[in-house]
């Protein structure tokens, strides 16, 4: 397994060094404007293999060209289970589930074993802290956009010449390419997170908001605070000063608590790995397909609303998670804004989902009827 995974990253280094700057930033482009990067794949698939490009770029020397796809044909055929190292990879992208939310964790015994009141929570860490998150995502965006174009390209090789059989092939089409399209939204929108500027906010509006959730019966927890102009304070940093390090706190003494009942090591000693775990409790914190809204109701808090329709824009096409809850986050951020037409329109599409299990529909109405007629009602008087 260990020499095959190592092979298989090899093949991926392959790919990767044939493709341009270019090419990498139109699959990202392609999940920015929701469309499909599988397209986009597929035309920089036949352009390695045929050497016929739209685009207006330097031919590639057939003589390369051609030990390219030998050099490819042959290190795809000496790979030993192929799809059990890509579903190891898989495994190691795929952070959803690593966590829990604060109602299904039992965090008593935890607060008595040490204090983590201050942990990781300095300007400078929170900085390193979001920088760290920025990198692993960036290199896990770029993995996903190289097995893309691997993937497009075994589909075009003779199954024999590479290893597979037909029913692997078929595979390697209905599984395999939609997992990394998947992985591959979900990494642009963690990028996204980690690399937008906030919007600084007035006092007024804060105030506003203030309101807004209190007569929503929401406010509780969610902090709002006046956003200042830094052109360097990114939203992953305003999260992890705010909600976001809170819960990273009390996750990273869930599992040091963890790590003490499995071995009698000083805990001390656990400190050197914790900035590791912390960067991956980040981006775990802030998965889009969490069935938790903490984050976006973070930003309702925090006065980002253009951040919420952008966040939005990137998301909510293709991940049907807590989909009542951000109709309802985004109908908000447009009454904000005084578009009250489009506000009205996201309500009626929240209220659609009414009497699902939807965390912040949940939370808003706090009822326990189930009559949706009864439930509708209350959504409207809110």
């Amino acid at each position: 397994m260990k020499t095959s995974l190592i092979d298989l990253c090899n093949v991926i280094k392959l790919v990767s060094r044939q493709l341009s700057p270019d090419n990498l930033s139109a699959l990202e482009n392609d999940v920015k404007y929701q469309l499909n990067p599988v397209l986009t794949a597929d035309q920089i698939a036949i352009s390695l293999l045929t050497n016929v490009s739209d685009e207006e770029q330097p031919d590639m020397d057939p003589h390369a060209l051609f030990e390219f796809v030998q050099e490819l044909e042959t290190s795809l055929h000496k790979i030993r289970n192929i799809f059990e190292c890509l579903d190891f990879l898989f495994q190691g992208l795929d952070h959803q589930g690593d966590i829990k939310d604060d109602e299904e964790t039992d965090w008593s015994d935890v607060s008595h074993m040490m204090s983590c009141h201050h942990l990781f929570s300095s300007h400078l860490s929170t900085m390193l802290l979001s920088l760290s998150s920025r990198q692993m995502v960036s290199s896990c965006m770029s993995v996903c956009k190289h097995l893309l174009v691997l993937f497009s390209l075994m589909r075009r090789l003779s199954v024999n010449k590479i290893g597979l059989d037909v029913r692997g092939a078929d595979d390697v089409s209905s599984v395999y390419i939609p997992k990394t399209v998947c992985l591959l939204r979900m990494y642009v929108a963690l990028h996204w997170i980690l690399e937008q500027a906030v919007t600084p906010t007035p006092s007024s509006a804060v105030e506003s908001n203030l309101k807004q959730l209190a007569a929503l019966d929401i406010s509780d927890g969610m902090e709002s605070k006046a956003v200042f102009d830094d052109p360097s304070l990114t939203v992953g940093e305003l999260f992890l000063s705010g909600v976001g390090g809170t819960q990273l706190m009390r996750h990273l003494a869930y599992k040091l608590r963890a790590s003490q009942e499995m071995c009698d090591q000083d805990p001390l000693l656990l400190w050197s790995t914790f900035f590791n775990q912390a960067v991956y409790t980040v981006v775990n914190l802030i998965w889009p397909s969490r069935q938790s809204v903490i984050f976006p109701e973070f930003l309702l808090s925090r006065c980002q609303y253009l951040h919420i329709q952008e966040y939005a824009h990137l998301i909510c096409y293709w991940n049907d998670t807590c989909q009542s809850s951000w109709h309802f986050l985004l109908g908000q951020s447009h009454l904000a804004l005084g578009e009250y037409h489009k506000a009205l329109g996201c309500f009626l599409k929240a209220a659609k989902g009414i009497g699902s299990q939807d965390s912040l529909m949940m939370k808003v109405l706090q009822s326990d009827s189930t009559d949706v007629p009864t439930l509708l009602v209350l959504l409207y008087v809110k």
